[in-house]
């Protein structure tokens, strides 16, 4: 309809980039450790699936509650900004540049949104700002290898393709 607005009329994608948590990294990586298990309780060298696996980086979906406990080595930026009252064509990538503030190593990058709703009304999933009515989780991008960083570097990150699956992230000083 003429004149007719839309609810939301913006959506901002965010990122940040993390340092995971020992056990969940381990939860979520093929480890040495894992591997040597497997070997004793079934027999089997399962060393080609890791070589495997650390080229098909995982994503997940996690709670709110378990990223706002996370190493943030970085300030949210924003990776992508729909204005939703015009046309717009599907994202087939979104990239960042990130400073790093701590030292250590980012295993990947936390997605949130910010929505403009009306006027100066916004919904926000920011894991900084931890809401308890939030139950949206948060999109984990997670990079094929960890990346060592100290403050002052500089990180580039790129999400490509259709689902924007793939990470990659780039870092200067």
């Amino acid at each position: 309809k003429p004149e007719a607005r839309l609810i939301p009329s913006r959506l901002r994608v965010m990122a940040m980039p993390v340092e995971l948590p020992a056990e969940t990294r381990d939860r979520l990586m093929i480890q040495e450790s894992a591997l040597a298990n497997w070997k004793q309780q079934y027999g089997i060298d399962f060393s080609p699936l890791a070589a495997l696996a650390s080229n098909s980086p995982v994503n997940f979906g996690e709670k709110p509650a378990a990223v706002a406990k996370w190493t943030s080595l970085a300030k949210s930026q924003v990776i992508s900004d729909f204005d939703l009252s015009q046309t717009t064509q599907p994202a087939r990538e979104a990239n960042g540049e990130f400073e790093i503030v701590r030292e250590g190593q980012i295993d990947g990058f936390v997605l949130w949104f910010c929505a403009d709703l009306a006027h100066d009304n916004q919904l926000s999933t920011d894991p900084g700002a931890l809401r308890l009515d939030n139950h949206w989780q948060h999109p984990v991008r997670m990079l094929a290898q960890p990346v060592p960083v100290r403050p002052g570097n500089r990180v580039q990150l790129w999400l490509e393709g259709q689902n924007q699956r793939n990470a990659r992230a780039l870092v200067s000083d």
